[in-house]
């Protein structure tokens, strides 16, 4: 081939020189004229001209423009070239930028350039001003025209659906064993090539094996194929193939390519990708069971839109694993409320994954203005990033089918069993409840020139404390919870999860969040160590009712950006659970709290703190939601190095729990007051036994303490009690006063190990980084290169 070539391609040169070509017409065209011009001139050309000269100025200044080779070509107002290639002295440009033109002085109003960038134009100029900046000469500002361009470049044959075409006549027709082939063939007969000859028998399977599976063949298999060298066993052998796994293996690489695959989101802490191997996996599934491109396509752009796909062999969501494919590729660690520009940076990568895998084309050039080679408008880019932009990217359960339901059927009587022999416990040790306070160590009190006003008392063992050193009197205790009441008047409930009408607006996700809505006094056991109970929940949704391996998550809507929302939330959680304030949809949020505690408490929150960046003249209200989940449900899990004290044995840990009561609004400087309904009794008559003396006139408050115990108890058994119960008996768990271990009675031991044997039957949700779309989309106003800021 190369020697067929050869003197062809000599005659050429041969011919052009001797037609005396000029030599810079042969600089201009040749590479590297062409690399002159982008390593010398382009940047000059930018930095210097295109402000006042180009369409991005909306109005070239003298009607010149410098951002097409044809608009020095055509020249400005005067109708004369701006340059005339291989002459410097008579091209207008370069007499402007030594400034021998008087007031044609370019720049204007400026001092001369550098000599050596003017030196660099003039050689540019004698090499024939190579340009490869191609393209006809509009002003993008104007509508019409870009209209009229679009409408030019959508007739190009790639933009058209792809239609039958007539069959190519061929000589050697019996070579062709397909439609295909007659193209090929065609191809070849009109540079007057032959076709190679067939492979041979080895050869071919030897190609086959590395085509279609990238691996060496099997010597065995190899044997196989030659031994009989026909069309049926030809097709035996592609068959066999094609069935194998490692087909899928094979080609789910290239397309893992396409999609910037990595395990990894690199940039400065190559931040991991919430569970990238599932992703791999859904690939290598789909080229295995040959899922169409079209439904393949659509589960990667919208899969959390889609019916759900089921695998059989997983009872996985394939759907819904899809949407990774556009969370691939480079992300920052942070928000628009750390830096200006990384979620923006984030969707433009977004973005280019998308046109290049999907559309085959680089839609990341209509960032900056109308594209200037494909029909695709800058409010283009814009629509389509509005579409991202409103994406939430979050981790995504991927169970299709209901798998915990039997295990959490069979956990269920067994916990009725454990409440009713912890029932029978604590009703019978009103006795001991009495010892164990009393036992209970009090802090020494500080020297009178140390001492301060203490907090008013809102726990048990606060009170208790009080009642050795300064007893709180009933009047003194009526004041303090008037005020609190008073207090609390302002309050609004924004969402209510004790109730599913209560959270309009919201969503949850996991089995940990399906199972977990209870009512006041649900038991949860301990899952290890010698306790028998962990505690007792509030009204509200918690993921680790059952067990707390199962993965949940809630979601707030998005908050008006116009205005600041201040709001408390009751909200218990371990195991790296944690509450996260989501700013502009950011992938890997930093605005991330850790819940290190069990018992429930009161989480502030102010969504009007993101509207102004430091150091930006960004001022526009930034889009915000908060999330609560468990780790598996958090996409910035694990976090990078060194936040929030994550350590590698916390990797490897599943167990992680979250629960969430209600939402209340306020003033920011009024947050909700715990109004101490449950220790009314201390200061009342009881009224829960007959029998009982009255607490009003017993005089021994560890007895007063343990009756307030006992009535809660009673209730919960009943299973009548209501939060402020539960906080009661939960204070009694943490002070232990309450006895909870496993061995306390003969019967509770073998009912807790054979929950724990039990709940190890669950399955722990399977989780990927995936998206979902709750329709918040919202107008921006964008400044130059995509930057939404009050400039727009």
């Amino acid at each position: 081939m190369v020697r067929r070539l050869l003197p062809t391609c000599l005659s050429i040169g041969v011919a052009v020189l001797g037609f005396g070509m000029p030599i810079g017409k042969l600089l201009a065209d040749s590479p590297q004229g062409v690399e002159f011009f982008e390593q010398k001139i382009r940047p000059v050309l930018v930095a210097h001209c295109y402000e006042c000269h180009s369409s991005e100025s909306g109005d070239p200044q003298g009607g010149l423009r410098l951002d097409l080779r044809a608009g020095w070509q055509a020249g400005g107002a005067s109708g004369q070239p701006a340059i005339v290639p291989g002459d410097p002295d008579r091209s207008p440009l370069i007499r402007a930028v030594r400034h021998t033109d008087g007031e044609s002085a370019m720049p204007p109003e400026q001092s001369k350039l550098p000599p050596q960038v003017i030196a660099d134009l003039t050689t540019w100029v004698r090499m024939g001003a190579p340009d490869p900046r191609a393209g006809e000469l509009t002003n993008r500002s104007s509508t019409s025209d870009w209209e009229s361009q679009y409408q030019q470049r959508l007739q190009w044959w790639s933009l058209h659906p792809v239609q039958d075409a007539a069959l190519p006549r061929v000589r050697r027709s019996h070579w062709a064993q397909s439609s295909v082939d007659r193209f090929i063939l065609a191809a070849l007969e009109a540079h007057e090539l032959a076709p190679a000859p067939a492979a041979a028998p080895r050869e071919l399977a030897r190609r086959l094996c590395l085509t279609l599976t990238g691996l060496p063949p099997d010597a065995e298999w190899v044997e196989q194929f030659v031994a009989e060298p026909s069309d049926a066993a030809y097709e035996r052998g592609v068959d066999q193939l094609l069935a194998s796994p490692h087909f899928g293996e094979h080609w789910a690489r290239h397309w893992m390519d396409v999609m910037h695959y990595s395990d990894t989101h690199g940039y400065e802490w190559d931040i991991p990708v919430k569970h990238a191997y599932h992703y791999r996996d859904y690939l290598i599934r789909a080229f295995n069971q040959d899922i169409s491109y079209r439904q393949l396509v659509a589960e990667q752009i919208a899969g959390d839109l889609l019916e759900p796909r089921v695998d059989r062999v997983t009872g996985l969501h394939e759907s819904l694993i899809g949407p990774m494919a556009l969370r691939l590729g480079e992300r920052r660690h942070g928000d628009n409320a750390d830096a200006e520009g990384i979620t923006q940076e984030a969707v433009a990568n977004v973005i280019d994954t998308f046109g290049k895998g999907f559309l085959a084309t680089t839609i990341a050039c209509a960032q900056c203005h109308d594209h200037k080679l494909d029909a695709i408008e800058q409010t283009d880019y814009y629509a389509l990033a509005g579409v991202f932009m409103s994406t939430r990217w979050i981790p995504r359960p991927i169970e299709a089918v209901e798998l915990n339901g039997p295990v959490i059927a069979q956990l269920r009587p067994i916990k009725d069993m454990i409440r009713t022999e912890v029932a029978k416990l604590w009703l019978r040790d009103l006795e001991g409840i009495v010892a164990r306070i009393k036992a209970h160590p009090v802090k020494k009190q500080e020297p009178q020139h140390q001492q301060t006003t203490p907090p008013f008392p809102t726990s048990l063992g606060e009170f208790w404390q009080r009642f050795q050193t300064d007893p709180v009197s009933a009047e003194e205790f009526q004041q303090e919870r008037d005020r609190r009441i008073s207090a609390n008047q302002g309050l609004k409930v924004l969402a209510d999860f004790s109730r599913d009408d209560g959270t309009a607006g919201w969503q949850w996700d996991g089995d940990g969040m399906r199972y977990g809505r209870v009512q006041a006094g649900e038991l949860v056991v301990a899952l290890e160590g010698d306790a028998a109970v962990k505690h007792v929940l509030p009204a509200g949704r918690w993921s680790h009712v059952w067990s707390d391996r199962l993965a949940g998550s809630v979601q707030s809507p998005a908050f008006d950006p116009s205005q600041a929302t201040t709001f408390s939330v009751e909200v218990a959680g371990e195991g790296h659970a944690a509450q996260a304030i989501n700013v502009d949809r950011a992938f890997h949020s930093e605005r991330m709290q850790f819940f290190t505690q069990a018992v429930p408490s009161w989480l502030t929150v102010t969504t009007g703190n993101f509207s102004s960046l430091e150091g930006s003249p960004d001022r526009s209200p930034r889009r915000i939601y908060v999330e609560w989940m468990t780790k598996s449900l958090n996409n910035n899990f694990p976090p990078r190095s060194g936040l929030g004290g994550v350590k590698d044995a916390d990797l490897e840990r599943p167990r992680s729990w979250f629960g969430i009561t209600r939402l209340w609004v306020h003033d920011p400087s009024h947050p909700p007051q715990d109004e101490l309904a449950r220790f009314v009794p201390l200061f009342t008559v009881a009224v829960t036994a007959a029998a009982r003396p009255t607490l009003q006139a017993e005089p021994d408050w560890a007895i007063r303490l343990a009756h307030v115990i006992r009535g809660a108890v009673e209730r919960w058994a009943e299973g009548v009690c209501d939060d402020e119960d539960v906080r009661i008996i939960n204070d009694a768990l943490t002070l232990q006063w309450l006895s909870n271990g496993r061995a306390a009675s003969q019967e509770l031991k073998p009912l807790v190990d054979h929950y724990r044997r039990v709940e190890l039957l669950l399955r722990a949700d399977r989780t990927v980084g995936s998206a979902a779309d709750w329709n918040e989309g919202r107008d921006e106003r964008l400044a130059i290169r995509g930057t939404y800021t009050d400039l727009g």
